[in-house]
């Protein structure tokens, strides 16, 4: 059985074609947007082992403040930075519509409550948060075999303003805890985000 936690899991696509696969798969999904979880939480009626939460995911447990942007798809516990209309140009959606509260949790406290003992795969699109979502594992880091975050390549290109990590922050974290780089894929026209795919040799 393959274990997948989808941190920030929106429509789910990243990782629901895992259940087109001969391999059982059981996916735990995070998604903090009230209409994202609802949509995701009908769509897991499909999947017996499809699990949705709705939290988002850091380096803490607790409450926090939440920015529901436009379009939904930048939704995140950071603020916007300020200047994005330069460094992000063209784009009408990087505002917020609406802030609300949200539970957090930390990744190590959810695999040590329901007594996860290996993640085949990580997927993290926290918008802002990708790398505290990995700390936020502590030791439990060692149980994860493969996974990909979101970063900014600099932090003069960051879309939200308390980014505390960019691209080679979340480099030296993977090799530092035994990972190895598959690759890293610029994921938006600006070029300002990559996807760093990483892998436990």
């Amino acid at each position: 059985m393959r274990t997948i936690i989808d941190v920030g899991a929106a429509d789910g696509s990243s990782c629901t074609h895992w259940f087109q696969q001969p391999e059982e798969v059981t996916i735990w999904a995070f998604e903090p947007r009230p209409d994202a979880y609802d949509n995701l939480f009908m769509l897991s009626k499909k999947w017996p082992t499809y699990h949705v939460i709705n939290k988002a995911v850091s380096n803490f447990t607790g409450k926090a403040k939440f920015n529901v942007s436009v379009a939904g798809e930048c939704s995140s516990l950071g603020e916007f930075a300020e200047g994005l209309e330069t460094t992000w140009p063209g784009r009408t959606d990087l505002k917020v519509s609406d802030t609300i509260e949200v539970d957090v949790i930390r990744l190590e406290d959810f695999v040590n409550e329901f007594k996860i003992e290996k993640i085949d795969l990580l997927h993290v699109d926290a918008q802002g948060h990708d790398l505290e979502v990995l700390m936020g594992l502590g030791e439990k880091i060692t149980i994860v075999g493969s996974g990909v975050i979101e970063m900014p390549r600099t932090h003069a290109v960051k879309l939200y303003k308390d980014q505390k990590y960019d691209m080679n922050d979340a480099i030296e974290f993977l090799i530092k805890n035994g990972f190895l780089i598959h690759s890293i894929k610029v994921n938006d026209p600006q070029c300002n985000e990559v996807n760093i795919v990483y892998f436990r040799p």
